[in-house]
């Protein structure tokens, strides 16, 4: 039996002691109390569950820089029990009573790398209470080098009283019982810890031991190949009586990403593996302006273009499901789907040691990154520009430390990090290196299948060939019998044919000409709902001005006497932010009015600049420049197609240089200009803004593609602005073009369009 030598108090004695010796005179100081019951609210109360807590402890064995953690749960025997034993660098009674028995604190704030060199994970000094979570009862045993060893026998229950503090539940001294702790390869001091949790609050089944499994087999980064932190997991309530807990990636990825980032710029490399060969694309680098382009913030403030972050790693992992990619590997493919099932999902570690819940799609907080939101909103297939990679393919880690973010802090929940800038900031970063993930994805199999379709297409054309053999052989027939009896009666019936033919040929031109007036019609729509969305900020501000006019106004005509005169001022500064709504909702009405959806000819210079304005008011209210050269062209035209270019053009542009602190400037331009010798004319937008990343250049023109992300990383922009533009240009056979390095220091959209003689 263990020695009770004395109660040990909970929490620091000086002030208690300070307090006794004070008398109630000379008393200049107060101090707090603690409730006994403010240990089951920080332990019991604040750990969601079993899972959880365990790993608290177990994060607590790597800090004490253990190689080896032994974790038992027995739960069918007289006693169940959990048993948690490492080999660390255990404590001494000074270290135990000074350290463990004070709540909040940590030497890990002050000594923050272990002798081995690993950044200590807990630094809010509760991380040990998670004992109670799992059991009333705590046996503690622990053993410093050239100390004696001591332990604690603990209650959480004697804490749950009335009207007690915390220094007044005492918790048991027990010395000279060694703890039972794995041995240690680097010494033979045989240092450590161990703890024996009884009165469980929870029964264990097979499915949680295999949730903790899994759990503790991603608690360390696996990409950083840690070989000197081992786990032992052991239990009656599954098959596995002792099993040393893997961490390892398999090898079989087809896609692999590694990149850092240096809070400026991310430094990437990609790794494509196929059946037969392993190819490496070396080191390319991207801007953090060009990875993620953030909305603004709230309010209308352009935010920042610096990211709240200091360095973080990067590695994701693709993996197609199809048997061919394995066909050459150890692994089957039943082999990948089961691991994908366990470990699908990106994973945040802070310091080598993983935070939950992130990544863990089983979870409901696991998709952090929101792919399955993504992936549902626009599910193209590989083959689109537009391509998202599903959820359940990517296997991946974020790596970060506290020294280099310190801003990214813990939840005191201990799940999850706190919702700040800087979490964002990271969500968008990753969000950006999946982005250039599957733009990769997308030009491969792309090139994959340009090799592959001159097969098909021979294929195709001989089928063709054969179905038109097949043709020939039965009108051949059919003219045989119809030949004898008169000469003229095929004539006749080709130019039946004819006449049915050219008249389904007139009806389908009139519904096609239908359909061009209403494709129209709705792309102007759009435009203006999208231009609305980025603009309308302006005529809100103009609603809430007239209606606080409009109060003030009354309340100097209640007045006694009525102040006749301050009130019309009022009124007259009501009415002129009226004046300004009307002349927006005027504006957008006359975009789509029947005449501009009518093709006539039209001198574009003086079209254009009313629309430009029209504008300059809303470019003016966001410090932007907007500027204009627009040369005299008189073109046969659509009025509403080339308003609605210029509109998508415009909010482009307005978006993007509200992303930089640099002065704001807009330039549109319109000039004659041939495209392979035929005569057109080119209408161009250059702002100030950041620019588009290379890897984001073929996308930008897909349906529902964009680059605007609000506050938390999550995309808020249309996606349709720039694909309304591609799709005028591409039905009257013109030109889309993009110029990434203008003359104002950002990015160049063009539309060039043919000129009708």
């Amino acid at each position: 039996m263990p020695a009770f030598d004395h109660c040990c108090r909970w929490g620091p004695s000086s002030p208690e002691k300070a307090i006794q010796t004070m008398s109630a005179k000379n008393k200049a100081s107060l101090f707090f109390k603690v409730d006994a019951r403010a240990i089951i609210r920080l332990g019991r109360d604040s750990i969601r569950d079993n899972t959880t807590a365990l790993l608290e402890l177990v994060k607590n064995s790597y800090d004490a820089d253990a190689t080896e953690v032994e974790i038992e749960i027995f739960t069918n025997v007289a006693k169940p029990y959990i048993r948690i034993a490492d080999n660390g660098v255990g404590m001494s009674e000074v270290e135990l009573e000074e350290n463990w028995l004070r709540i909040g604190f940590s030497g890990k704030t002050q000594s923050k790398r272990t002798a081995s060199k690993r950044r200590k994970t807990g630094e809010k000094g509760i991380g040990r209470l998670s004992a109670d979570r799992l059991g009333s009862k705590l046996e503690l045993r622990t053993k410093a080098a050239q100390s004696s060893p001591v332990g604690l026998s603990v209650n959480w229950d004697n804490f749950d009283v009335d009207d007690r503090t915390i220094e007044s539940v005492g918790v048991e001294l027990v010395r000279n019982q060694a703890p039972r702790t794995p041995k240690n390869r680097r010494s033979s001091a045989g240092s450590g810890t161990e703890l024996i949790i009884r009165e469980l609050r929870q029964a264990w089944t097979a499915e949680n031991l295999h949730n903790l499994y899994l759990e503790l087999s991603t608690l360390i980064a696996p990409i950083l190949s840690v070989s000197n932190f081992r786990i032992f997991l052991s239990s009656d309530a599954w098959k596995k009586k002792r099993s040393e807990v893997q961490t390892a990636f398999p090898e079989t990825a087809q896609l692999e990403l590694d990149a850092v980032f240096n809070g400026a710029k991310l430094n990437y490399s990609i790794t494509e593996r196929t059946a037969r060969q392993k190819v490496i694309r070396p080191n390319e680098e991207i801007s953090w302006k060009k990875l993620v382009q953030h909305a603004d913030q709230p309010g209308g403030e352009g935010r920042s273009s610096k990211p709240k972050l200091g360095d973080v790693r990067i590695k994701l992992l693709f993996f197609v499901q199809r048997a061919p990619t394995f066909s050459e590997s150890e692994f089957s493919l039943a082999d990948i789907r089961r691991f994908l099932q366990l470990h699908a999902g990106i994973k945040i570690y802070r310091d080598g040691v993983m935070v939950k819940p992130y990544g863990d799609l089983r979870d409901p907080q696991g998709d952090w990154l929101l792919l399955a939101q993504r992936r549902s909103r626009d599910p193209a297939g590989v083959g689109r520009k537009t391509y998202k990679i599903a959820p359940n393919q990517l296997v991946g880690a974020v790596l970060l430390g506290r020294d280099s973010n310190p801003k990214i802090a813990d939840s005191t929940s201990r799940e999850g990090l706190i919702k700040s800038q800087e979490f964002f900031d990271l969500r968008a970063l990753v969000l950006g290196a999946i982005g250039i993930l599957e733009s990769y994805r997308h030009r491969t199999y792309k090139d994959t299948k340009r090799i592959q379709e001159p097969t098909q297409a021979a294929r195709e054309a001989v089928q063709a060939a054969n179905e038109q053999v097949k043709a020939l052989r039965s009108n051949l027939q059919a003219l045989k019998k119809e030949i004898p009896s008169s000469a003229l009666r095929p004539i006749e019936k080709i130019s039946d044919r004819a006449a049915v033919a050219l008249s389904a040929l007139s009806t389908a031109e009139k519904s096609v000409q239908a359909l061009i007036g209403h494709s129209s019609l709705y792309r102007g729509l759009a435009t203006i709902g999208i231009a609305s969305a980025v603009f309308g900020h302006e005529t809100q501000a103009s609603i809430d001005e007239f209606s606080s006019a409009l109060q003030a106004g009354v309340a100097q005509l209640n007045r006694k006497p009525p102040q006749i005169r301050r009130a019309l001022t009022e009124f007259e500064k009501a009415s002129k932010y009226s004046d300004r709504v009307a002349a927006w909702g005027a504006f957008a009405l006359a975009r789509v009015q029947h005449e501009k959806r009518q093709k006539k000819r039209r001198d574009l210079k003086p079209l254009l600049s009313e629309l430009l304005e029209h504008l300059r008011p809303v470019f003016d209210a966001s410090t932007i420049s907007l500027e204009y050269d627009l040369h005299e062209i008189n073109a046969r035209i659509f009025e509403m197609d080339i308003e609605a270019i210029l509109l998508n053009l415009l909010t482009n542009a307005y978006h993007a240089c509200r992303l930089e602190d640099r002065p704001r400037k807009v330039l549109v331009s319109l000039r004659a200009k041939s495209h392979d010798s035929i005569k057109g004319l080119e209408l161009s937008v250059a702002d100030s803004g950041p620019g588009i990343a290379e890897e984001f250049k073929d996308k930008i023109w897909e349906p529902l593609f964009s680059t605007r992300l609000d506050r938390e990383g999550r995309q808020i922009g249309t996606g349709l602005g720039l694909t309304i533009v591609k799709s005028i240009c591409d039905d009257l056979n013109g030109v889309t073009n993009l110029k990434d390095s203008s003359a104002l220091g950002g990015a160049e959209f063009s539309a060039w369009l043919p000129l009708e003689t």
